[in-house]
């Protein structure tokens, strides 16, 4: 098992972080971008479009910082005010190292915290890695989809928590 490093830290994103964040997907691997690409084309226009929905609201979007201050990692839960899509990418040199769990789990938690009812996402049916973290963390296949070719990927979709009495959480803190 490997450690999480302590120096890591998760912060959120603005449009003040627009350059900061094309560097981390310019710096993915063909590998890593072949899984995790939800911004077509990966440019300042593209992506700032990205930071403006978290400026207006509609997206949350959140940097997972090394010791440098450098993006290792990006979050997202986009379509806030429709139906909630969870995004997740980690740089090549971070993966399986539990930060990917780490930051799901914020998101989570702040989904959790916003009485999101519902969180999708979409995984490559080859991506097992991925498969596993969001079923760990409480995801299940809702059917097929479409990412790169015909029913290469699988729909996933995370219920809000319930607590004994059957209603949602109170909000965190």
């Amino acid at each position: 098992m490997s450690v999480i490093p302590v120096d890591l830290r998760i912060e959120p994103l603005s449009p003040q972080h627009l350059g900061e964040l094309l560097t981390f997907y310019r710096s993915l691997s063909a590998d890593v971008a072949w899984f995790y690409r939800p911004f077509e084309p990966v440019d300042g226009a593209t992506l700032g479009a990205h930071l403006e929905e978290v400026a207006a609201g509609r997206c949350r979007s959140w940097a997972v910082r090394g010791p440098e201050g450098a993006i290792l990692g990006h979050g997202f839960i986009g379509g806030l005010d429709a139906v909630p899509v969870l995004g997740i990418g980690l740089h090549q040199d971070y993966l399986s190292r539990g930060i990917g769990r780490r930051l799901m789990e914020w998101m989570l938690d702040d989904a959790d915290a916003r009485r999101l009812a519902v969180v999708t996402l979409t995984v490559m049916k080859a991506n097992e890695r991925a498969r596993r973290l969001y079923e760990r963390v409480g995801f299940a296949v809702t059917g097929e989809a479409d990412f790169r070719a015909p029913g290469d990927s699988l729909a996933m979709e995370r219920r809000l928590p319930t607590v004994a009495n059957g209603d949602a959480p109170c909000d965190k803190g």
